[in-house]
């Protein structure tokens, strides 16, 4: 359940910042529009002392464009999700940034990056 929170909470903040997005993968109506992002949420099993559970939004950012489009929507990203909180029904979310690699692939004219986001969640009721 807190897993469908996060993620609506995360679109909910791509959109507001501007950043086409979409989950797993861009299907975009006609010709893609770029800089683009696609992200994916992991999270791990354990429960904390406090109660939280913690995961990770892997982002991966695309552009034909110039690089620094890529540099910039990093930044803010990283601006916005530097110690994002937010109470959700049931729980709250804490997001903040993780950190940001280059990406490669065979087409030249595609350029990539990575982001990653560090997730922690609450959830009401779920303490051990």
């Amino acid at each position: 359940m807190m897993e469908e929170k996060i993620l609506e909470v995360f679109n909910e903040e791509m959109e507001a910042l501007g950043i086409i997005y979409s989950y797993m993968v861009y299907r975009p109506d006609g010709e893609p529009k770029y800089p683009y992002v696609t992200g994916e949420y992991s999270e791990t099993g354990y429960r904390f002392e406090d109660g939280h559970t913690e995961g990770a939004m892997l982002l991966e950012a695309f552009t034909r464009g110039d690089e620094l489009d890529l540099i910039r929507l990093k930044e803010k990203v990283r601006r916005h999700f530097a110690d994002f909180r937010k109470a959700v029904p049931g729980g709250a979310v804490h997001i903040s940034y993780g950190g940001k690699l280059p990406g490669r692939n065979e087409e030249m004219s595609l350029k990539t990056i990575s982001i990653t986001l560090d997730v922690k969640a609450w959830e009401e009721g779920e303490e051990e």
